[in-house]
């Protein structure tokens, strides 16, 4: 019996959407098992500035955790814990977008996985889906008096 691929993928996941369902459906694809890393609080903020997360950690973590597609999700405290992620489930793969690899950590996230035996994948951009940063744009303009 073949062994079980695992994989492994992190992120904010504020304001869950189709984007994020389609992006963990994708990973699965690539793997028997998916790991999630949720970004905590401290993380998403140091990212994405003052005014995020708006759903706490502990929330995104249950709704991580409840995605049909996604056997574990664990909370990411610091970016250099991945290594820890991926070791202690023993993936064999790890994921990230394109546009992630493209404009950030590509060689950081290459570098960071040495030694713990796991594949980066892309997975490629999902087209025509709005990120949560456009829908929270979208949101306030409706609503501003």
């Amino acid at each position: 019996m073949a062994a079980k691929i695992v994989g492994v993928t992190s992120g904010c996941f504020d304001m869950f959407h189709q984007g994020h369902l389609v992006y963990l459906q994708r990973c699965r694809s690539f793997c028997d098992q998916l790991v999630v890393a949720v970004d905590s609080d401290e993380l998403v903020k140091a990212v994405k500035g003052d005014k995020r997360p708006l759903i706490p950690e502990e929330e995104r973590l249950d709704i991580i955790s409840n995605v049909s597609v996604v056997q574990s999700a664990v909370i990411l405290r610091k970016v250099e814990d991945l290594n820890e992620v991926v070791l202690q489930f023993k993936a064999k793969r790890f994921f990230k977008s394109a546009t992630f690899l493209e404009k950030k950590f590509r060689r950081e996230m290459v570098y960071g996985l040495q030694g713990t035996g796991a594949e980066l994948v892309t997975i490629p951009d999902i087209t025509g889906v709005t990120s949560t940063t456009k829908l929270i744009a979208r949101i306030c303009e409706r609503y501003k008096s």
